[in-house]
Parts: structure tokens; sequence; C-alpha cells
């Protein structure tokens, strides 16, 4: 066997044993996952980690003052220009959407505010309202078929073209896990998960061609963005919300790989908007939906729970949705700044007090942390179902 021949077959060893997933890499993800080993590598994994952002934090000032310049200095899209430019926002029959519909339009952008019910379309100023159900696929189409309409009427001198998607329609329904049926998981991912990935999907082909004519105009051109509205939840779970947790996490989930592919292949940027609670027709009706849903269950269920237990979670509820949300009006501003600015929107929108300064550092905990402080947070006057306490007690018995 000569030399080359030999070398060949080193170099082809080496490879496969460094390559992904390859022996050597296999053999030490072996190692890392022993019982005794992992915890101690990730303890001295974390420690390093927290000496390093020790090391890090007059970095970490001189981003928020590079952020800070930049808020400073962003511009707002031509006045003139604006009604060359649409904005599609769905969920506009109340809260935010509407607001939001209302606000871009009285700004000169042409905005097509779709309403689940033709009934809640009135009064929108001049924004066009449309019927549309983000579940449906007939509704969708039948807006981007009017909005591929409205360009088509330009004139060639003064061409037209889609902004901004704005995805903000989302339903809620509230309750222990045994307290919702499969519709209710099945209802809110249709409408906050699937309905996102219906419209985006839709209109996408025209964010494109937005983004090929503001590539030919020049950089100081407003790119096209999508407005993903998820939630804070959708990033940390949150008690008695499985069904719109899971929903929103799914949602957060979507737009973070729709960012990957459409920033980096068409330069259509994509934004997701991660608000707290924030007083709206849908978090005011927290309280009376998990109501309806107590007031649903089978006797052998109620019995399991109590109706202590069931008013408590009223309480939290309403406490959750009511004490604890701030004014709405700081998600439309957002919003509205997000889509008027000429620099793109971030690749995350936080809004909400408790979600910068606490919720947002509550991510970066293991989940035994923040799962504790969430449950001893929001439900810390929960009253424990009369099952378990039965339970609690025939073990205190055994002990």
């Amino acid at each position: 066997m000569n030399e080359n021949v030999v070398c060949v077959m080193l170099l082809r060893f080496a490879y496969r044993c460094v390559s992904p997933p390859g022996y050597v890499l296999n053999t030490i993800n072996a190692v890392l996952h022993k019982p005794i080993v992992a915890p101690l590598l990730l303890a001295i994994y974390w420690c390093l980690t927290c000496l390093l952002a020790v090391a890090l934090t007059p970095l970490v000032f001189l981003d928020g003052l590079l952020k800070a310049w930049s808020d400073a200095i962003a511009t707002e899209l031509a006045v003139e220009d604006r009604s060359a430019m649409a904005v599609i926002v769905t969920g506009c029959d109340t809260g935010f959407g509407r607001a939001l519909a209302i606000d871009l339009a009285e700004r000169g952008l042409t905005v097509f505010a779709c309403c689940l019910n033709h009934g809640a379309a009135g009064n929108m100023g001049k924004a066009r309202s449309c019927k549309m159900d983000v579940t449906s696929d007939a509704d969708v189409e039948t807006v981007a078929a009017d909005v591929r309409a409205w360009i088509a009427e330009a004139h060639a001198s003064d061409p037209r073209r889609v902004l901004a998607v704005v995805n903000n329609a989302g339903v809620g329904t509230g309750g222990f896990v045994d307290w919702l049926s499969l519709q209710d998981y099945e209802r809110d991912l249709a409408v906050n998960f699937m309905g996102v990935v219906r419209v985006c999907k839709a209109f996408l082909p025209l964010l494109r061609q937005s983004a090929d004519a503001a590539t030919a105009l020049g950089p100081a051109v407003a790119r096209p963005r999508i407005l993903i509205v998820s939630s804070m939840s959708g990033k940390l779970p949150v008690p008695l919300l499985s069904s719109y947790s899971a929903s929103k996490h799914a949602a957060a989930a979507f737009a973070a790989c729709l960012r990957m592919e459409v920033e980096n292949l068409w330069n259509v940027h994509v934004c997701t908007v991660l608000p707290s609670f924030h007083r709206t027709p849908l978090t005011q009706g927290g309280v009376s939906t998990v109501s309806r849903k107590w007031g649903g269950l089978a006797p052998a269920v109620k019995a399991m729970y109590g109706d202590a237990c069931a008013q408590s979670c009223f309480e939290i509820a309403r406490g959750m949705m009511d004490d604890w949300a701030w004014d709405p009006e700081r998600v439309s501003e957002a919003l509205a700044r997000a889509v008027t600015q000429v620099r793109a929107p971030p690749a995350e929108l936080t809004i909400g007090g408790d979600a910068l300064f606490g919720l947002n550092a509550l991510r970066h905990l293991p989940p035994a942390v923040y799962e504790a402080i969430i449950y001893h947070w929001y439900a810390w006057n929960l009253v424990m179902p009369s099952d378990a306490e039965n339970a609690k007690g025939k073990l205190k018995k055994k002990i």
C-alpha cells in the first residue's frame, strides 16, 4: 500500500471522527450525558457564563447607548410616499388591531383593516375595512386579491406596494387543562398559529415584489416587513392558559423560522411582537371565559376541584387580566412605530414594563426556577383542588 493511499485513508478517518456527528463528537456527547458528569459540567459551564457576562457588561451598556441613538435618529416614511404603501392588519374588530388600523390610516397609509365580523368594520376612519376570518382560505385569498387589484390600479409613474402585514388576530381560552376541551386547543391554534401561517403565505408573493421594488429605489427606502403579534406567554408558560400559551409559542417559533428564511433570501423583515398582558376586550373577557368553562364541566370534574378552587381561579384570572394588565396604547404605539419607521423593526419587540425588566430575564433561567417564579407570581392565592387536598392528607398519614 503506497503512502498516498495511506494518507487518504487517514484523512478520511480523521474527517469521520470530527465531522458531525462523527466518532469523536459522539463519544464526547456520550460522556457529557453521564448522570454524574453532566451536572458538574453544567455547573462549570454556567459559572463561566456568569463570569463572561460580567466581563461583557461594558459592551452591553454600549449596545444600549447605540440603540438609544438609533431610536433618536430614526426617521418615518415620507408623507408623500405613504398613500402608495399598503398595510394589512388582521384582528381589527377591537383592541390593538382596530387602534393601529385607524392610526396608520390617519398617517396617510393605505390600510386594509381585516375584521372577523363585518358588522365591526364601521367607524374605521380612513382605513379600508375587509371581512377576514384568518381560519378561512377563501377570506384570506379574497383580501389578497383586493390588495393585488389595488396595486394593479396604480399608474406606472406612481407605483404601489405592500409595506407591512400585521398578524394581530388572536383568541384565548383559560382554565385548567382538565377544564379545556380539544376543541378549545384546536380553536386557539387555528387562529393564533395557523391563521398567522395562512396570512403570511398569502401575502409573501406581494412582499417579495415590494422588496424588489424597494431595492431598486435604493438603501434609504423602507423594506417590507411582517409583524407577528405573539405574547410574552409565547416565550414563558403561564398557568391556566395552556391552550393560549401553546398557540403563541407556535406563532413565535414560526416567526423566528420565517425570519431566518425571508430576511436572508428575500430581504423581507420579520418582527416577533411580545407584549405582556395589556387591557383589551380579549383579556377583559378572561374571567367570563374561565367561568363559562367551569359552568360547562361534568359534575365529576367539578367535584374533583371544588367550588373554592374554582373561585380562586376566577380571582387569578381577574388579577392577571385586569390588575396586572397595562394600558393598551403602548402596544398600538409600538406597532405603529415598527410599521412607519424607515429602518427595519427589531427581530423581537418586547412591550410592557414587566416583560422588559422581569420576564425577559426569566427566559434565561433554568425551567425549574422560572416555572416556580411564574406559578407563585400568578397563582399564589390558588386554593388547592378538593381531591388534591385529600390526596395530600392520605400521603401524610402513610408517612
